[in-house]
């Protein structure tokens, strides 16, 4: 390799470097690089970067490196999109197309470029104001095949950065994804344990926060978490889980260590337990809890089933103010006076222990103890059998727990309650009571039942102040001695016969007088059915006569409507009558008045009129008339005429003439 020459003296040639690009015949420009626009380029070397250099001086150093062709009269074409500005200069390696380094000064055609020599970054604008050139011309120095070799090795070194970038990247992405990643799945927790920070003091076996080594308090639950695998490690941890039907009890094994006598753990002021155990209890669920802090025990839940009454006895708290006490205050350790429901219950049983107390009703045979008896007055001994039902008061459930409990027996209370109350009075009132009777006294029904009355009387009364309620109490059963038995037996059998036959004969008597009472039941029920007879016929008479009479009157009206009808039609066939005889009569006296008119025509000749009307009526209906006046029907019609006018003729004259002769 030449040595390097000075800056700035002409005629000296400078050091080549190799570029590397994409495509041959483009080149790169600053301002284009700048500016997001150009092509880029592919060289075989960088222009000079220091110094003045021109045709001469740069030809032989290319020729001997053997980068440089012997065309070097040819020329090429930068072409650019715009001038650089001083706010955007950069490095800018003159280039050919073919890739051969170029002169620092060049002519550009009608106008001329400067490039500046003393300065690294080297810059093209302007000699004089205006746009840029379309174009700059420089004379190609190189040839062809220089330029195919660099751009294989360009491309063969691009494709090895690339390959490196993205193994590196995998690289990373793996660790990252391998190393940093915390995958918690699902029913899971993660504890953090911080690797770098304070050291934990050495009463401590948790950290208290992120700036101290260990294990961390905060848990990570289900999800993803990114973490610093220098600064972090981690482990993951299955959920306590509490099935159904149990408790779980929680203990701290972290924090301040407790008194003596003490086992229940406190909580700070800051929110944190000390060790111990944790009053409160893990109902059935999935928990997230740090097993380097808590540890989970699992208990079965209380359940009180139906019929039992729970007794409640608290194992911590402050003692009893007032002792020598069978129950204590609330919230002081003992039993306390209230019992809890039928139902499920959860309790930590390191605080509370429930007991449970059978307070249904139970039957207790006084024969399975085998001595049940007493001597009677005599002397014989009188062995009996019974039976006794009984329940505890669940009001006073813990008093009869805490009095009569026998840790033999667990915590059922009847076989102590049996033993210590029920049989020891039911002896002392049989032995008590049986010996001021004779034997025989209780062969008897009658000694038997007032000895059953005091036997239950006597038992409630000795067992209702200690919490106990009999709810009966029964001698099923008295066996007297066989010596003086059989007699009595017969004595009583006899006794049972004589009364058997008196309640006979009473028997019989009360048939009779049942007989007798049905028989006057009957007469009675006889009489009064006959009297209901009388009563209904007499009832259904009186009923018909009112319907009668009731019919009666209406057929009375409307006899008397029909009456007013009849009498009203007939004034109407009167008035009718008489209306219809006026208008005749009018009719007629018109007519008389026109007869009178006509008959007056004819001087009062009513004939004349008669014959002039008859004479008018037929005329019409002939035409000719041919008769015999002898015996013709037709002329007698005439005649009568004839002879009606004459005898009105002559009557006439007589009127005249009388009445001439009056005056």
């Amino acid at each position: 390799m030449p040595k390097r020459r000075k800056r700035g003296r002409p005629g000296k040639t400078v050091r080549m470097r190799r570029l590397c690009g994409s495509s041959p015949w483009n080149v790169s420009h600053p301002w284009s690089r700048s500016q997001g626009s150009g092509r880029m380029g592919v060289c075989c070397g960088k222009a000079a970067r220091r110094g003045n250099s021109n045709r001469a001086s740069i030809a032989p150093n290319l020729r001997k490196r053997g980068k440089v062709c012997q065309d070097f009269g040819a020329s090429c074409e930068l072409p650019h999109d715009g001038p650089p500005t001083r706010r955007t200069r950069r490095r800018w390696n003159g280039r050919c197309e073919s890739g051969t380094a170029i002169p620092r000064t060049e002519a550009t055609g009608d106008r001329a470029v400067k490039r500046p020599s003393g300065t690294r970054d080297r810059v093209i604008r302007r000699a004089r104001g205006g746009g840029p050139p379309s174009r700059l011309t420089f004379p190609c120095p190189c040839g062809d095949e220089s330029m195919r070799r660099v751009s294989g090795n360009a491309a063969r070194h691009a494709a090895a950065a690339t390959m490196i970038g993205v193994a590196v990247a995998g690289l990373f992405a793996w660790f990252v994804w391998s190393e940093c990643v915390i995958d918690v799945p699902n029913e899971h927790v993660a504890v953090l344990i911080r690797k770098i920070g304070r050291d934990l003091p050495n009463d401590m076996e948790v950290a208290p926060g992120p700036e101290y080594k260990g294990v961390q308090a905060e848990l990570l639950k289900e999800g993803r978490y990114f973490r610093n695998p220098f600064e972090w490690d981690w482990e993951i941890h299955k959920q306590v889980q509490v099935p159904p039907g149990k408790v779980g009890v929680v203990i701290s094994l972290t924090g301040d260590d407790l008194p003596a006598g003490e086992f229940l753990a406190r909580k700070n002021d800051d929110g944190t337990w000390t060790k111990g155990i944790l009053p409160d209890v893990l109902r059935p669920g999935r928990y997230a809890l740090n097993p380097y802090m808590y540890e989970l025990e699992l208990h079965d839940a209380v359940t009180i089933p139906a019929g039992y009454r729970g007794v409640v006895t608290h194992l911590a708290g402050p003692l009893p103010k007032v002792p020598n006490q069978l129950l204590s205050q609330p919230g002081e350790r003992g039993v306390q006076p209230q019992t809890l429901d039928a139902q499920t219950h959860f309790v930590n049983p390191y605080v509370v222990r429930i007991s449970l107390v059978d307070t249904r009703s139970q039957r207790f045979n006084l024969a399975e103890t085998k001595d049940m008896g007493f001597p009677s007055k005599d002397g014989f001994w009188v062995s009996l059998d019974g039976s006794i039902e009984f329940r505890v008061d669940p009001e006073r459930a813990a008093e009869v727990f805490v009095t009569y409990n026998d840790t033999s027996n667990g915590d059922r209370v009847d076989e102590e309650i049996i033993r210590k109350i029920i049989m020891p009075n039911a002896r002392s009132f049989c032995r008590l009571e049986g010996s001021n009777s004779p034997g025989r006294d209780f062969i008897s029904g009658e000694t038997r039942t007032k000895f059953q009355q005091a036997f239950e009387e006597a038992m409630r009364q000795a067992c209702e102040p200690l919490g106990i309620q009999v709810i009966q109490a029964l001698i099923t059963r008295i066996r007297p001695p066989e010596q003086i038995a059989e007699p009595v037996r017969r004595r009583e059998l006899a006794l049972q016969e004589e009364k058997k036959f008196q309640q006979q004969i009473l028997q019989q008597q009360e048939e009779k007088k049942l007989a007798e009472e049905k028989a006057l039941v009957k007469q009675k029920q006889a009489l009064v059915s006959i009297d209901r007879e009388i009563i209904t016929l007499l009832t259904q008479a009186e009923q018909e006569q009112k319907v009668s009479v009731t019919e009666a009157n209406q057929r009375k009206g409307v006899a008397e409507f029909r009456l007013q009808a009849a009498a009203d039609e007939a004034a109407a066939d009167l008035a009718r009558g008489s209306a219809e005889a006026d208008v005749i009569r009018f009719e007629n006296a018109a007519d008389a008045a026109g007869w009178r008119k006509a008959v007056a025509a004819f001087r009062g000749n009513g004939a004349a009129y008669a014959r002039y009307v008859l004479l008018q009526k037929t005329a019409a209906a002939y035409r000719r008339i041919m008769a015999n006046t002898a015996d013709s029907p037709l002329m007698e019609i005439f005649r009568s005429f004839v002879e009606t006018d004459a005898a009105e003729a002559g009557a006439a004259r007589s009127v005249r003439s009388s009445a001439q002769s009056g005056r």
